[in-house]
């Protein structure tokens, strides 16, 4: 874990605990000084190492129940089977050929 990662854990665990606290990536992005990309690469580390960094549409937050994790885990299955299916539908396309 990174010493940003550390601060940003800490940061959700202390002022962000459940749902109903969310933090809009934006509002995180400006105070740890992070782009989207880098944020959500903090998160995805965070959770790898089992800590219950979860989100909604409001944002994100320190889980402080199964619910929370399993609504995330739910969002993430989605987000997997969307990409899956992109790439599906990328490997059977055909370049330069007209479709019909």
């Amino acid at each position: 874990m990174t010493r940003r990662d550390k601060e940003i854990l800490d940061y959700l665990k202390k002022n962000h605990k459940g749902k109903q606290k969310a933090i809009h990536s934006k509002e995180l992005e400006v105070r740890f000084n992070l782009c989207g990309r880098s944020l959500r690469r903090t998160v995805g580390r965070l959770r790898r190492d089992r800590y219950p960094v979860c989100s909604s549409d409001d944002g994100y937050f320190y889980g402080v129940n199964q619910s929370e994790v399993n609504d995330t885990v739910c969002w993430l299955d989605e987000l997997v089977m969307n990409i899956s299916g992109a790439r599906a539908g990328l490997l059977r396309s055909s370049v330069g050929r007209k479709r019909g």
